[in-house]
């Protein structure tokens, strides 16, 4: 069914490996996500824009295909297509993970229009993965399937935080320039040894909650990579996308072969949302999504209660009664005051 396993912790590592250019990068990608998500017709990439306001459909790119069948390619591209002019709302604002057949859901005239063009090319539906943060920018794996099926709920928990990955590695690969770390060293705030003690810190990574955080996120990957064959799913909880809603860890190898983390500064783009803070921005931004508060903690590496705190900090301070009404207000916000408000915040 395309929802397989596989090596769910190989597609986060692939998110975060190094590569010359962006093509690159996205076919190792597509390259290590095919094994969990080909159902026989194989695996498309599409990089997106979103507008803040929903008023516009979103922009899509292809970007890169893994041994997809011409016929179905095509019909990737025509799902994708009547998606963005149509089911946008819908297709980016919820769940991570989504097939065509849940997104048209109470959507018959829809339904029927993308069913009848996919069999017409030898498929029944699309399983689309869309990797995207607060900044309005992502990527989205999309898969034809020969039947129409459900995702398992595990399955779709997973998918939901590998995309969280695949988000966090694209911020990476938009901040380095050129990609390689040695001629980036500013963005690098702290090293870490391989059991994740603290060699070198920044100001920033110094408090001593802030190395204790660095190093349990360092043996949790590690354990991730432990767990990768006799449990992905939880291989896939353990490794967080970000510590403590700042860092991202990468590998990085010395002229001597030695292995280091790397914790570089990685946290998402914000619109100015009137008096909230940093991270309630953040927060905020990651509930427009349609995420929920289990998987923005995941997202930002913080706790679940931490993030209802955010959001209601931030309902009170925007006069908001719900959850829909915040999101309602902040949408207006993002539409009068485009443009990014990226801040520093401890």
């Amino acid at each position: 069914m395309g929802t397989k396993p596989g090596d769910w912790v190989g597609i986060i590592e692939a998110a975060y490996r190094p590569a010359p250019d962006d093509q690159a990068w996205m076919e190792g990608l597509v390259a290590a996500a095919r094994p969990s998500l080909d159902d026989g017709l194989g695996v498309a990439a599409f990089a997106y824009d979103l507008d803040p306001a929903g008023a516009r459909p979103p922009a899509l790119r292809p970007v890169v295909s893994a041994r997809i069948h011409p016929g179905a390619w095509a019909a990737v591209q025509h799902v994708l297509g009547q998606v963005s002019s149509r089911l946008a709302r819908r297709a980016f604002s919820g769940p991570p993970c989504l097939t065509v057949s849940r997104l048209t859901r109470g959507l018959p005239r829809d339904r029927e229009l993308i069913a009848a063009s996919a069999e017409q090319l030898g498929f029944r539906d699309l399983l689309g993965v869309a990797a995207g943060d607060p900044s309005g920018t992502g990527l989205v794996l999309a898969a034809p399937r020969r039947h129409v099926a459900p995702v398992p709920r595990g399955a779709a928990v997973a998918w939901g935080r590998i995309a969280a990955h695949i988000a966090a590695g694209l911020r990476l690969r938009r901040l380095i320039v050129p990609a390689s770390p040695d001629t980036d060293p500013g963005a690098t705030e702290a090293i870490l040894d391989p059991q994740g003690r603290v060699q070198h810190a920044t100001a920033p990574a110094q408090p001593r909650a802030c190395r204790e955080a660095l190093r349990a996120a360092a043996l949790d990957r590690r354990r991730a990579g432990q767990l990768r064959q006799s449990d992905p799913a939880e291989a896939v909880a353990a490794w967080r996308a970000l510590v403590a809603g700042r860092w991202s860890l990468v590998d990085h190898f010395d002229h001597d072969g030695r292995r280091f983390l790397l914790a570089r500064r990685n946290d998402p783009d914000t619109r100015a949302l009137g008096e909230l803070t940093l991270r309630e921005r953040q927060v905020v931004g990651y509930a427009c999504l349609g995420h929920a508060n289990k998987l923005i903690a995941y997202e930002l590496g913080l706790s679940a209660s931490s993030i209802a705190t955010h959001l209601a900090r931030a309902a009170e301070k925007l006069g908001a009664d719900s959850r829909p009404a915040l999101i309602r207000i902040c949408t207006g916000l993002a539409v009068a005051a485009p443009g990014a408000a990226a801040g520093v915040e401890p």
